[in-house]
């Protein structure tokens, strides 16, 4: 984690497309940002509360792109999660630093702590003057409750460094719904979650519908499942 120069880098945007996101619904205009969310407003209007609030962690999210920069920044804001009936407070929750997890040509790299702050700060999410050419980059984002509703601004390469779509990943699409162990809860890095660990024995793509302390099966969310059109099995 370090400040970084405005024009040292080649500031993106997001939604370039040149970026392939997983496991993002829908994106939501947010304090000058986007914020992925994994569910839907349309449906969380439809769900109890603390379920709806659960959709907007961004477990399971995940950005790949291809590139040659040896530095990758994530220009971003966390969201303050306050003590509601529907949110109680945990106090260490509070503290928790929020992880983010790299992959570069498949292979795990490195996890990096963003800073515990609710103010826009710079990742260096990949740092590594010796990478040596053009690789697929993955970013696994954090997945708790708190300190991982993630507000995304832009995302940062080297100057001149190049810019490609990764290439389509064909695996099978996994749908993993539950509570607290799918939505990641126990450990500290989202390549050690459940969902992640699993989908990479099985040699699958994961989408991450697993929501903390409240996946009470309610037929609302059945529904909201059977709608989704993107994966192959549940």
């Amino acid at each position: 984690m370090e400040s970084t120069n405005e024009t040292s880098l080649q500031w993106l945007d997001i939604r370039d497309e040149h970026f392939d996101w997983l496991n993002v619904a829908d994106w939501e205009p947010r304090d000058g940002g986007l914020q992925p969310v994994r569910v839907p407003k349309s449906w969380r209007d439809r769900w109890p509360a603390r379920t709806a609030r659960r959709g907007k962690s961004a477990a399971g999210v995940t950005l790949r792109f291809r590139t040659d920069s040896k530095r990758v920044i994530l220009r971003c804001a966390f969201v303050d999660s306050p003590d509601t009936p529907d949110n109680p407070g945990v106090a260490w929750e509070r503290s928790r630093p929020s992880f983010f997890s790299l992959y570069r040509d498949g292979q795990y790299h490195s996890s990096v702590a963003a800073l515990t702050q609710f103010t826009r700060q710079d990742v260096m999410v990949f740092d590594d003057p010796e990478a040596a050419g053009e690789a697929e980059v993955q970013v696994l984002f954090p997945f708790y409750y708190r300190n991982a509703e993630i507000i995304m601004h832009s995302i940062g390469i080297e100057p001149g460094a190049e810019l490609l779509r990764a290439a389509p990943d064909n695996r099978p699409r996994v749908l993993f719904h539950g509570d607290s162990i799918t939505h990641g809860h126990g450990v500290t890095s989202p390549r050690e979650t459940y969902v992640w660990q699993a989908a990479q024995k099985l040699g699958c793509v994961p989408l991450n519908y697993g929501f903390g302390g409240s996946a009470w099966a309610d037929n609302v969310v059945a529904q909201s499942i059977a709608s989704r059109t993107d994966w192959d099995l549940l």
